[in-house]
């Protein structure tokens, strides 16, 4: 038999708002206890360190408004 526990709920943390003196974030996602997940660029500019970290940093932010998606909501499957 297999079962498919559910997945972590996930949480990127809180926006943020950044002086540009320091181009750089740590990102706030919460650790899925189940599942995995990926940080990804959506628009704008920056680097992420460890695209697999959900507390990873950025660096190389510009100007303007730069958009990050976390998704951490594998499912993850198990047989018992």
């Amino acid at each position: 038999m297999f079962v498919n526990d559910i997945p972590t709920v996930a949480n990127a943390g809180a926006t943020q708002t950044l002086c540009i003196s320091s181009p750089t974030t740590m990102m706030n996602a919460n650790f899925p206890s189940v599942g995995t997940g990926a940080w990804t660029l959506v628009s704008g500019t920056g680097v992420i360190t460890n695209s697999l970290l959900p507390t990873t940093t950025i660096t190389g932010l510009a100007l303007g408004t730069n958009v990050f998606l976390g998704r951490f909501q594998i499912i993850h499957v198990r047989q018992v």
